[in-house]
């Protein structure tokens, strides 16, 4: 029997094996945006088993993860990025991403 690892660490941040797609993000969309498992493996052409790999990933390093990510949403508000602008890029970057990935 093969184990199959749906992740890869590069630069210290975990991504879907093979992909530009970090895990973190994937995981946010299920937890954060209460999108459903199925509707983020459609959105970004992963398997149900990559996107629940990234959400174990997620609940495994949760605390470093949510202090690295409300350092960085200080960080956007002391710049004078409001929030709904800095999710506004990162939604313009991830949709690029995901159009390189293709």
């Amino acid at each position: 029997m093969e184990v199959v690892n749906h992740l890869e660490v590069r630069d210290g941040k975990a991504f879907i094996q093979g992909r530009n797609i970090k895990a973190e993000m994937i995981a946010r969309l299920h937890i954060m945006e209460k999108a459903s498992v199925e509707d983020v493996a459609r959105q970004y052409a992963l398997s149900p088993a990559e996107v629940y790999s990234a959400i174990a990933f997620y609940y495994d390093n949760q605390a470093v993860l949510d202090t690295e990510y409300e350092k960085s949403l200080e960080l956007a508000k002391e710049l004078g990025t409001s929030f709904s602008e800095f999710k506004e890029k990162i939604e313009i970057r991830r949709n690029k991403r995901h159009l390189d990935d293709k």
